[in-house]
């Protein structure tokens, strides 16, 4: 077993079972024996088999009230350089920047004659300014924002085919602008993995 769980669907096509369904099992325990027949005197095959179990992932989730992302503020300036070579000089768009935080995108011409490729051309290079904008939230939506994220995490440690089955909020509170909630999601999903079988076992 690859997690504590309960067992809820078990289908062998080559083994022992050694669980049932609803049997509650630990990380570790043998859910199909690759050892047929008595100790000493059976035989060893390759155990193959299908078992799918509940297992529980308890989440501790923050999530903000107001949600920050980057925007424009439509301010920009544009700078431009003759290129000689592996030399870039500046022609136009001298002095100080009026803004602290931008994003630069460069676009770059080189002159061509024919089939060859000089070493002269010229780079054009915007840098627009950036700041922030919040958007406020209500304490339900930052809450469902956070579930989401949980249930994302959870589907993605659990595997392919693993479905949510049930989810408990078990504790929310709202403070410092942030909803904080404690979240048990019960998920099935396949909880076998394969391991070798060792003389002597």
């Amino acid at each position: 077993a690859s997690a504590d769980a309960v067992v809820t669907e078990i289908l062998v096509e080559q083994g022992m079972p050694m669980v049932r369904r609803n049997m509650r099992v630990k990380k570790g325990d043998i859910l199909v024996s690759g050892l047929l027949g008595e100790p000493g005197s059976g035989r060893a095959v390759v155990a193959k088999g299908t078992v799918k179990g509940l297992v529980w992932y308890e989440y501790g989730i923050a999530s903000p009230l107001v949600h920050r992302h980057k925007i424009y503020t439509g301010a920009e300036k544009t700078r431009r350089y003759l290129v000689l070579g592996n030399r870039a000089l500046l022609v136009w768009g001298y002095g100080e920047l009026p803004f602290q935080k931008y994003e630069t995108s460069v676009e770059r011409k080189t002159l061509k004659w024919r089939e060859w490729t000089l070493p002269v051309g010229w780079i054009r290079e915007r840098l627009r300014e950036t700041g922030t904008a919040g958007l406020r939230v209500s304490p339900a939506e930052a809450g469902q924002a956070g579930l989401a994220q949980a249930r994302a995490d959870a589907l993605a440690r659990a595997g392919a085919g693993a479905v949510i089955r049930e989810e408990k909020i078990l504790h929310e509170k709202i403070e410092g602008g942030k909803v904080y909630m404690k979240v048990l999601l019960e998920v099935e999903q396949e909880i076998a993995r394969e391991l070798p079988i060792v003389q002597g076992e």
